[in-house]
């Protein structure tokens, strides 16, 4: 908590207008590899953790979405990597979490994986899915509505401030690539402001 004074660089990012485009979620996730949760019944449920108790995640949105944690046995199939998920049903349908360890899923919450980006960059993005039309009773999010939906993103740029392409078309079918530096230096300057 004691490292909150702001850079130079920080300062800037904080103030900037970076170049922005529109990237599919399709485009940007892995929708093969994102799960929904199943209606499972844990047989020992814990309030706090410990060593050798898993998070068990479910569509409550409390405690980063941890309903309980459990010491009970499960197999590769059912443990989840760290991510992010986002509640599919309820009044808080459409809301998201980065969780930093393994977990487990219950019904009404859907992982949303992504390769190589780091938990802060995997947080601006949760902030802009967050701010999608999902929510209440009668707007649930699914994978399909979900990878055809946009996010606006800062985009990388040569000194002259000219989108840098990728001829793969990694992410973006103009060639656009997302700015992960902006956004991992984005969210740690707000980290200092919110702990200052």
């Amino acid at each position: 908590l004691s490292d909150y004074i702001l850079t130079d660089e920080e300062e800037k990012i904080l103030i900037a207008e970076p170049e922005m485009a529109e990237f599919s979620i399709g485009d940007l996730f892995d929708v093969e590899k994102w799960t929904y949760g199943k209606n499972k019944n844990w047989i020992s449920r814990y309030d706090e953790y410990q060593e050798g108790r898993t998070p068990v995640i479910s569509g409550i949105t409390k405690n980063n979405g941890v309903i309980y944690y459990t010491e009970d046995e499960y197999d590769d199939t059912e443990i989840q990597q760290p991510g992010l998920t986002i509640t599919t049903r309820g009044e808080h349908s459409g809301t998201v979490f980065y969780h930093d360890e393994p977990f487990l899923l219950l019904n009404n919450v859907l992982t949303l994986q992504i390769s190589n980006v780091t938990k802060n960059q995997q947080l601006f993005l949760a902030t802009l899915i967050m701010k999608l039309r999902y929510g209440g009773y009668n707007n649930y999010p699914k994978k399909e509505t979900l990878a055809a939906d946009y996010l606006q993103l800062p985009i990388q740029t040569d000194k002259d401030n000219n989108p840098i392409l990728d001829p793969d078309k990694t992410y973006h079918p103009n060639g656009y690539i997302p700015d992960w530096d902006f956004m991992e230096k984005y969210i740690r300057a707000i980290e200092k402001v919110v702990i200052a």
